[in-house]
């Protein structure tokens, strides 16, 4: 058993080369998303042999990719959504309690006793 390869003979394997090498996430992202929208069919759908091919890996990790992505950005829209609501909400509140407010003051000023004319 002299050319079986044990742990201590094996060869790390190298990774592929990418075509597209960028240590920032936002590059590789945009990227992908770049490459999906100029291989998306006119129903909406990705061909991913084209994006995996360009990024040189393979289709599957091209749409995980891809579906995470998606989700990322599904999930910053909702954050989004939620902080326009909470912040269109807390600037009304603010104006209805001065209005209020305002309504408090005059009918305070209409239970005390009418100021005399001078």
């Amino acid at each position: 058993m002299s050319g079986r390869v044990t742990k201590g003979k094996a060869k790390p394997r190298k990774a592929p080369e990418a075509k597209f090498d960028s240590d920032d996430p936002t590059d590789s992202n945009l990227m992908l998303l770049w490459l999906c929208m100029n291989n998306m069919s006119a129903t909406g759908q990705v061909n991913m042999e084209p994006v995996a091919s360009a990024l040189n890996i393979t289709v599957n990790a091209a749409r995980k990719r891809y579906r995470r992505l998606k989700d990322k950005m599904n999930s910053m829209m909702v954050t989004l959504e939620k902080h326009k609501g909470s912040k269109a909400a807390s600037a009304s509140k603010p104006a209805q309690s001065a209005k209020q407010g305002n309504e408090n003051e005059g009918q305070n000023n209409n239970s005390e006793e009418p100021a005399e004319d001078i």
